[in-house]
């Protein structure tokens, strides 16, 4: 089996946790395309990666959390675009119930955004979907690679599994492109607080944390007061415990 890149394996990773959600008796979630994006070889390294550092309860819960926020935003606010950073092997607007007129747009490394492409070329999503291969930690790159495909749109920027791999200063520096799209924007973004970083979970991040140089960490405690000097106003947060 060959060495995946560090991104690439956590992907894997988080992927390999939902295919084994399906087999619970009772899962929180179902996520039946894990598996086809994961591949035989990737299922392969996701379970040897299990094997090394089961995945807690808590990356379910969290996947569960974000799914119910989605839906529930786009129907009540009629979101008509939703980008997604970060967005690893997740399968939302294939697995989601979804408007098909919804713009899905999926942001992340580009060899995650090849592997996604080569694997769901021939499966239909619930709504369009576009990927763009960017590094999101450089200054600009979510603005950047944007454009102006929000003009005049209600937008929903999805963050999950982004920031823990920023410094609060990237993190900072990333929201601030967010708030430069249209007025209204909502934002779901998935924050570690200082126990999840001290987490097993938080740990396990640590190896690919020290090849980027990542220092300052992000770890916020007090999320409204972290959002509102950046221009956010809180609606709602939730907690889940690592």
């Amino acid at each position: 089996m060959r060495d995946f890149p560090p991104v690439l394996k956590t992907a894997l990773w988080l992927a390999g946790a939902r295919v084994l959600e399906v087999e619970r008796p009772r899962p929180l979630v179902t996520d039946t395309f894990a598996e086809l994006l994961l591949g035989e070889e990737g299922l392969k390294a996701a379970l040897q990666l299990e094997r090394a550092h089961p995945a807690p309860r808590a990356v379910i819960r969290r996947v569960r959390l974000v799914d119910e926020l989605v839906t529930r935003y786009v129907k009540e606010r009629r979101i008509e675009v939703v980008i997604m950073a970060g967005t690893g092997l997740d399968a939302r607007p294939y697995r989601l119930d979804l408007p098909e007129t919804l713009a899905w747009i999926e942001m992340d490394y580009p060899l995650v955004t090849d592997w996604k492409n080569e694997r769901l070329r021939d499966v239909r999503p619930r709504c369009s979907v576009t990927r763009v291969g960017v590094d999101l930690i450089r200054p600009g790159a979510l603005a950047s690679a944007m454009g102006d495909c929000c003009v005049g749109k209600r937008t929903l920027v999805l963050v999950e599994n982004l920031f823990q791999y920023f410094s609060t200063r990237d993190t900072q520096l990333f929201l601030r492109d967010v708030k430069c799209f249209e007025p209204g924007t909502i934002v779901i973004a998935d924050i570690p607080n200082s126990a999840y970083v001290a987490s097993k979970l938080g740990r396990a991040m640590s190896a690919e944390l020290e090849n980027r140089d990542v220092a300052g960490r992000t770890a916020i405690d007090d999320i409204p007061s972290f959002m509102t000097p950046l221009g956010f106003r809180v609606l709602e947060t939730h907690h889940v415990p690592c």
